[in-house]
């Protein structure tokens, strides 16, 4: 990451947290999990495998849940996800958006993350309409399939919706009731990261 992602609009050093961790801090967190996933590289920057095989295993089992869901969206009647392909793209997005999210429950506290203020919106709602703001994209269908077919990127509209819905921390802010669209139960609930 280059000092332009430390620009708009990825970050604004006058806004208030939650959005700068929405932007910055996801795609910070994002880059963060490529990282990690790559788990050859030792703190001296020499080429080593640092997982065992039973984390490699592991992070295997808990990544199908990622595939599964990217293998069951349909973008369009007749256009099917990837989900082997795009998969390091969607763990880090799955990654990037929980691991900012923890960060800035880490900064301002549980309680106040979810308190609704005069704006009438609480900080964690906010970070979650910048954080699917900031990805927002017109496509049209050509396009569309064009990313599905080729890019190792899932759609846009797969980027925001996924990752939310994985999230318990979405489902409270906005109250989402058990069966809701975009609040997952927790046993169908992706973390890989």
């Amino acid at each position: 990451m280059t000092a332009a992602f430390l620009g708009a609009p990825r970050f604004d050093g006058d806004a208030a947290p939650e959005l700068n961790y929405a932007t910055f801090g996801s795609v910070f967190a994002h880059e963060f999990v490529h990282v990690a996933e790559t788990h050859e590289f030792g703190a001296d920057g020499s080429v080593q495998e640092l997982w065992s095989a039973a984390d490699i295993k592991a992070e295997e089992a808990a990544g199908q849940c990622v595939v599964a869901q990217a293998n069951a969206w349909e973008p369009l009647p007749g256009v099917k996800m990837k989900g082997e392909r795009q998969y390091g793209e969607n763990v880090a997005d799955y990654g990037g958006l929980r691991l900012a999210f923890e960060a800035l429950e880490k900064r301002l506290g549980t309680d106040a993350l979810y308190r609704v203020d005069a704006s009438g919106t609480s900080p964690a709602q906010r970070f979650f309409y910048k954080y699917a703001q900031y990805r927002c994209t017109a496509q049209t269908d050509e396009d569309l399939r064009k990313t599905v077919e080729s890019d190792s990127h899932a759609p846009t509209v797969f980027r925001v919706n996924a990752p939310l819905s994985n999230l318990p921390g979405f489902a409270r802010a906005f109250s989402c009731q058990p069966g809701a669209k975009m609040a997952r139960p927790p046993e169908q609930q992706c973390r890989v990261w």
